[in-house]
């Protein structure tokens, strides 16, 4: 069997014509990132709460756009793939605005495209991406749940641990579709634009559409808070 990275591929950004203009949404970093002590802390929390049950497949999501969701998602696999011997991946399901690197998330769920023809392995070892992928026309991509489900089953078995950098939390993206068959969510909100009451909100909201809400992580302050899990594990743990 071929492995993905004996898969030949090309790398090329495919311009979208249809916008006038090559926009790209650039690919996960995952290169040259050095995972923090608190980011270990998170992924050493993540891997126990595993090693409990089947949590292997974990979404990343905030409430609002540009609050650092896929940097938080990026070093987060970073340090879990430092922190296990199997294969990781990171994927990305933000809409995309154009195409980039060739197929993609949304091409894998709406389109058919094998798991070997969408995923690419980076330089770093035991760890993979999934790009968003191509284009969709308006009207195209609601989520069905079975297909989702699958999806996650064929990943959980290829991978040892998934993490989906999810589009901002609302009803106009696939966010509550995919983190309602995914083990486990973490909310991401950004340090200065975030209470407690719009946090607590933002977990029930996550809650009534299915997800399992892990914890929440507050970024871009001086010290990143591994106050990550105290606001919703420790709960979780006071009372198991």
């Amino acid at each position: 069997m071929n492995s993905f990275a004996d898969k030949e591929r090309s790398d090329r950004l495919i311009p979208d014509r249809s916008l006038g203009k090559n926009r790209v949404r650039k690919p996960p970093r995952t290169r040259h990132i050095l995972p923090s002590s608190h980011f270990r802390s998170v992924a050493s929390r993540l891997l126990a709460l595993r090693e409990e049950g089947a949590h292997k497949t974990i979404g990343v999501a905030s409430c609002r756009e540009n609050e650092g969701n896929s940097t938080v998602a990026s070093n987060l696999t970073v340090a879990i793939n430092n922190a296990i011997d199997g294969e990781v991946l990171l994927i990305d399901c933000v809409e995309p605005t154009k195409r980039i690197l060739g197929p993609g998330w949304f091409d894998f769920v709406f389109r058919n495209v094998e798991l070997l023809d969408v995923v690419r392995p980076t330089e770093t070892p035991k760890l993979s991406t999934i790009s968003a992928g191509i284009v969709l026309e308006p009207g195209v991509g609601t989520y069905n749940r079975d297909r989702l489900m699958s999806i996650c089953r064929q990943l959980k078995e290829r991978f040892e641990f998934v993490i989906f950098d999810l589009p901002c939390a609302n009803d106009s993206t696939g966010c509550f579709p995919i983190a309602g068959v995914l083990d486990g969510v973490i909310l991401n909100f950004k340090s200065g634009l975030i209470n407690s009451a719009r946090a607590i909100q933002m977990q029930k909201e996550f809650q009534l559409r299915g997800a399992n809400v892990l914890g929440a992580v507050l970024n871009q302050t001086q010290s990143y808070v591994p106050g990550f899990l105290r606001m919703l594990l420790r709960s979780k743990n006071s009372h198991s």
